[in-house]
């Protein structure tokens, strides 16, 4: 009974003129046909046509554990929308399912919550397993960590053994909370056990979701490459054979873009967070917070500070909007005040953290050290290193310096590889802003040594002029050399995109000498004052005199400002 989309429509058309009656026992029939044929999504959508609701609930009751495995959220929230309320509210099942859905989709906690304590009943100890699973995740939003993983056992407990979609979801979400709690190791082992069974289940939003927990953990690690290769295995689980990416695709896209981003591959990593953007619509637009701060990451590592600032203000509205947690709302904060210093914003900066509350935060976590089961290491990360750089902003460099070195504590102990090479860079401009210049050249040393094996750029890119000019000092005195003539190769790209370099060509007092050239293209190379005065056979206060001379001309005040300047002038190639 398939015809062409005209002929279907003027079919119809006749039908409901001549015999509108029939309607409802024609979908009923096509109902009944394609549940008979394993087609449960058209035998629904015939169902609900037909107005028979009490069939329709039972056919979304035994779809709602494969469409939510298929990742298709969106689907499944339309289903039970659709349904009267009193036989949504009837079945504990549906109303699990619905408040999971609910959440997938960034709905209020003020629908959610209800549902989920009315379809429990009066007391806890009688709560399904199915409602206890949604329970944890939402526990896991709010940051209540340690009753999520208890609401995760408990859900274990009380889940029939053939109940394996809801299973490996808590299961999952025990691993999230190793996570959280900043227990790599254990949740690395309890990812990959979650990778295996949702496996033999084809349990594809589970498997996919895990995988892409697991490559986030190995990147926070340190090793960017097999990261890489987790997220494009959960790509390819995502894809069906026709190439139609499911909406759980979107994560593992969003995965290789971050990846991506730190190589500086700007327009890989946009292309893939652009579609992973689009692909997390099927949950809803709560599925996009995470698509657009990193794409903000992106558009700015390409030196688009405006779109970098939109996208972020677009996330902020997402975030503002989800009402489960705060943490979507302090890991935003947190990049606008990195863009605000960026931009010299500081007492833009210092009204944010306020309004958000990071210092009391800061604070609480380290009264909270000697608890861990109850501390977001996420968390802590962001919300101290944020604090940290508005320290050094604010030239409260001892403070900076201090919080840096307590965020590598952290860091080393839970093997945070990642974080060790972004706040030992940071460390080492707090230093460096002091005066400390040794101090600061041994902490970005460490970095090196960590960010050079796997090519980390955008750890040491992303913070500009201050990062170029300790990098110039660092190839100096031969400090990784070819690893920071790379980064600075970068930098001096960045510096120019951000307008760094100022004098126009036409604005030279008078033009650079051949000698005074000479120089400045060693000053390129990051050779020192005293290694230039040996490569021209030439003193050491002559050297000097170039180099005071070739500022003044440039209307310069330092060597990274120099080489850029010049290079955007055509003076250096």
């Amino acid at each position: 009974y398939r015809y062409h989309q005209l002929s279907a429509d003027l079919l119809r058309k006749r039908l409901y003129q001549a015999q509108p009656d029939l309607v409802p026992e024609l979908h009923r029939r096509a109902s009944v046909w394609y549940k008979a044929h394993g087609h449960l999504g058209a035998a629904i959508d015939h169902s609900l046509q037909a107005g028979d609701a009490e069939l329709a609930a039972e056919m979304v009751e035994q779809a709602a554990e494969a469409t939510f495995m298929r990742s298709e959220v969106a689907t499944l929230l339309t289903w039970i929308d659709t349904l009267p309320e009193e036989l949504v509210r009837a079945s504990p099942r549906l109303c699990a399912f619905k408040a999971g859905a609910m959440f997938m989709a960034g709905r209020s906690l003020d629908e959610i919550e209800p549902l989920l304590r009315e379809s429990s009943g009066l007391d806890p100890k009688d709560t399904p397993g199915e409602v206890s699973v949604f329970e944890a995740l939402i526990a896991t939003i709010k940051g209540e960590i340690v009753q999520s993983a208890d609401l995760s056992r408990q859900a274990l407990d009380n889940l029939p053994e053939e109940s394996l979609f809801l299973r490996s979801l808590a299961a999952e979400n025990l691993a999230i909370v190793h996570t959280l709690q900043g227990d790599t190791k254990s949740a690395i082992q309890a990812f990959e056990e979650t990778v295996r069974f949702s496996r033999q289940t084809d349990n594809l939003i589970v498997t996919v979701g895990a995988l892409c927990n697991l490559a986030g953990l190995v990147m926070t690690g340190g090793e960017l490459h097999k990261a890489e290769e987790l997220y494009q295995e959960a790509l390819d689980l995502a894809t069906d054979t026709h190439g139609r990416r499911l909406p759980v695709a979107g994560k593992a896209l969003i995965g290789l873009a971050e990846v991506h981003r730190e190589w500086n591959n700007t327009e890989v990593a946009a292309r893939y967070a652009s579609e992973g953007i689009e692909l997390l619509k099927g949950y809803g637009e709560i599925g996009n917070l995470l698509g657009y701060t990193t794409l903000a990451r992106i558009r700015r590592a390409a030196g688009d500070l405006n779109g970098a600032q939109e996208l972020t203000r677009m996330a902020q509205e997402i975030a503002t909007k989800f009402d489960a947690t705060q943490i979507d709302d302090i890991l935003v904060a947190a990049y606008q005040i990195y863009l605000w210093l960026l931009q010299g914003k500081v007492d833009a900066a210092i009204r944010c953290i306020r309004e958000h509350h990071f210092e009391d935060l800061a604070a609480s976590y380290r009264q909270a050290a000697d608890s861990a089961r109850s501390v977001i290491f996420l968390l802590q990360d962001a919300v101290e290193s944020t604090v940290a750089r508005v320290y050094a902003a604010q030239g409260r460099h001892d403070e900076a310096i201090e919080t840096y070195g307590l965020l590598l504590q952290v860091a080393e102990r839970q093997g945070q590889v990642k974080n060790l090479i972004k706040n030992m860079a940071l460390k080492a401009l707090a230093l460096n802003q002091k005066g400390d210049t040794e101090a600061a050249l041994t902490s970005l040393s460490q970095a090196l040594s960590l960010g050079e094996p796997e090519g980390y750029i955008r750890a040491f890119a992303d913070e500009g002029e201050p990062m170029a000019k300790l990098l110039y000092e660092a190839a100096s005195r031969g400090i990784a050399p070819e690893y920071t003539g790379k980064l600075l190769a970068t930098l001096d790209t960045e510096i120019s995109k951000l307008e760094l370099a100022h004098s126009p060509q036409q604005d030279l007092v008078e033009p650079l000498s051949e000698r005074e050239i000479e120089v400045l293209e060693l000053i390129a190379e990051g050779l020192t004052n005293r290694e230039i005065a040996d490569r021209l056979s030439i003193s050491l206060s002559t050297v000097k005199g170039h180099t005071t001379n070739i500022y003044g001309k440039l209307s310069v005040s330092n060597r990274t400002h120099a080489v850029a300047t010049a290079k955007r002038l055509g003076i250096l190639a």
